[in-house]
């Protein structure tokens, strides 16, 4: 895939999301996520809910949730206040199943900002 991302960009063809599209899919790298920021107060709620409706198959493929950090001394990091769960759909060129996603992670409750991020672009340092 990075091999295809190089050539793309010394080309003269313009970078677009939908060439970024076409190496994903051609290198079998497909995967995206749903992304889900909150604050250590509520993430084992929210985490919960998540995790039984994943386990259930109600969501995408899987689903992980970030740890707390702490310090050789013990101490939680003060930026570890917030955490993210990422939801993962196995193909993010399915745009069906990308948003049948999002109904879901509304329908049991979030119902904050939400972003999306193809795998393909962390591959390729696109943020």
């Amino acid at each position: 895939a990075l091999q295809k991302w190089e050539e793309l960009r010394r080309s003269s063809l313009k970078v677009t999301a939908e060439r970024v599209k076409e190496i994903a899919v051609e290198t079998n790298i497909t995967v995206g996520k749903w992304m889900i920021f909150k604050h250590r107060t509520v993430i084992d709620e929210v985490w919960q809910k998540i995790a039984e409706a994943t386990v259930a198959g109600r969501l995408g493929c899987s689903s992980k949730v970030s740890t707390t950090y702490q310090s050789d001394t013990g101490q939680r990091n003060k930026i570890d206040d917030n955490h993210v769960i990422c939801v993962y759909t196995d193909n993010y060129a399915d745009t069906d199943e990308v948003m049948r996603v999002e109904r879901e992670l509304r329908s049991i409750g979030i119902n904050d900002v939400l972003k999306y991020k193809p795998d393909i672009y962390t591959h390729f340092d696109i943020y």
